[in-house]
């Protein structure tokens, strides 16, 4: 009789934001500081197909969603700098994940655990360290690890993985928390599994 069961990947890719740190919350946040600072208001529904984006990404159509004009760059660094100082306050993490991820670990040693994220590689560094995963992770994957890579909701990132790490999509699994994620992973021909988070 044939064995139908799934083989055990791997290498299983992680999101970050989202998944173990909710940063996604403090993005949020940041978001709304500077849509209120320019006159208007961003409510949770209207943020919400963006998230899993980066910033740099999301401004122009945020902006021309709310009607409002100014320099995108600058008005990304303004709200860069409220996401800034809010991370200063503490970064919440999402123990679930964690122990979900600790759970692979223990029970099959010998996959390969790799972040892929659109973030840049500080903040990637940065949320590993909060969510004391610093030994976890063999590689990251940034937008910052090759010039021209677009970040996610593109597939660039989890292709650029599979070329990396010299694996095919048949023995990787990835984990995301958002439709933007899930799109990157999945067209990208990767198995992927969304463990949403509150947005």
């Amino acid at each position: 009789m044939k064995n139908n069961l799934p083989t055990v990947p791997q290498v299983i890719l992680w999101d970050m934001d989202g998944v173990f740190v909710d940063t996604e919350e403090l993005h949020f946040q940041a978001w709304k500081a500077l849509i209120n600072r320019l006159g208007g208001t961003l409510s949770l529904s209207e943020y919400s197909p963006f998230i899993g984006g980066s910033g740099r990404d999301n401004i122009q159509e945020i902006l021309t969603m709310k009607n409002i004009k100014g320099d995108y760059d600058e008005l990304n660094s303004m709200r860069r700098g409220y996401y800034e100082v809010l991370r200063k306050g503490g970064v919440p993490i999402i123990s679930r994940n964690i122990k979900l991820l600790r759970n692979f670990m223990e029970n099959f040693p010998d996959i390969k655990n790799v972040v892929v994220s659109s973030a840049t590689i500080m903040d990637i560094e940065e949320n590993i360290k909060a969510a004391d995963l610093q030994e976890i992770f063999e590689t990251v994957i940034s937008f910052e690890n090759k010039e021209g890579l677009k970040r996610k909701p593109a597939p660039d990132l989890y292709i650029y993985a599979l070329e990396a790490l010299r694996v095919t999509t048949s023995v990787c699994i990835a984990f995301e928390d958002s439709k933007n994620g899930v799109m990157s992973a999945t067209t990208a021909g990767i198995r992927c599994v969304a463990l949403p988070n509150r947005l």
